[in-house]
């Protein structure tokens, strides 16, 4: 990833941080939103999201907008776990 954003291993991993964080943060809006929603909505459109934001970051052309692109992918990932609603 790194020799196609020009950049060094290092600072791609930024990548990967940006998602981890924002991944946390979505579960605190998947919750709520799969209890007001329902959780095959919130599923629903965190699967389109998701992978429109996917493909978004793979045509990536420099490591800020991959970054940028990485937060935007966290919470859209997180949204596969609104069936669960916090319930054991």
């Amino acid at each position: 990833m790194a020799p196609a954003l020009g950049t060094t291993p290092g600072q791609a991993i930024w990548t990967a941080t940006a998602f981890g964080f924002s991944y946390a943060a979505g579960f605190l809006l998947a919750g709520p939103l799969s209890d007001r929603y329902g959780p095959r909505a919130v599923i629903t459109a965190g699967l389109v999201t998701a992978t429109a934001a996917t493909a978004a970051v793979s045509a990536a052309p420099n490591l800020p907008t991959a970054i940028a692109l990485r937060s935007l992918h966290g919470p859209t990932a997180a949204t596969f776990l609104a069936w669960w609603g916090g319930r054991w």
